[in-house]
């Protein structure tokens, strides 16, 4: 409990302060996840996918993933040294799965350029496109990595059991 206390204290103070370097236009990350989440969903329709729930509890997870990123300097699926992925977040959340994805994004201010960059990677398009999935989690945030600081987003995909 404490270390999830201190975890998210950290991640807070590192994106207030590291916000102060960003672009005016990265700051305006209330706004990236529902354009995310519209977006997100349109592409799906138009290739004749069900659309899919904004999940609080995949958002969550979102959230505490973006966090370990900041806290631990890192663009990566897996947390460099244990190897945690994403998976572990959600099941903090007490959210049971069947299957679970996870995109990341990083460098992008604006959420058409990023979902069109995932459609065009054959990974992150698969995720995108899973008919599978049901639900689905976003954070965005300023994380340190081997380019500087940048905007990254997760977006987290899963169904339940």
């Amino acid at each position: 409990m404490y270390k999830k206390i201190l975890h998210s204290i950290i991640a807070l103070s590192l994106l207030v302060s590291s916000s102060l370097a960003l672009p005016r236009q990265a700051i305006a990350q209330d706004s990236l996840i529902p354009e995310l989440f519209v977006i997100t969903n349109q592409v799906r329709v138009d290739r004749g996918v069900a659309t899919l729930t904004l999940s609080q509890e995949l958002s969550l997870a979102a959230q505490e993933k973006l966090a370990d990123m900041q806290v631990h300097q890192y663009w990566d699926h897996a947390r460099p040294g244990d190897g945690t992925m994403a998976w572990g977040f959600i099941e903090e959340q007490a959210y049971r799965y069947a299957t679970a994805g996870e995109n990341l994004g990083r460098g992008y201010s604006r959420a058409d350029a990023l979902v069109d960059a995932w459609e065009k990677s054959p990974r992150h398009a698969e995720n995108l496109f899973d008919p599978i999935f049901t639900d689905v989690g976003f954070a965005v945030g300023p994380v340190q990595t081997e380019r500087g600081m940048e905007m990254v987003v997760v977006q987290l995909f899963a169904s339940r059991q």
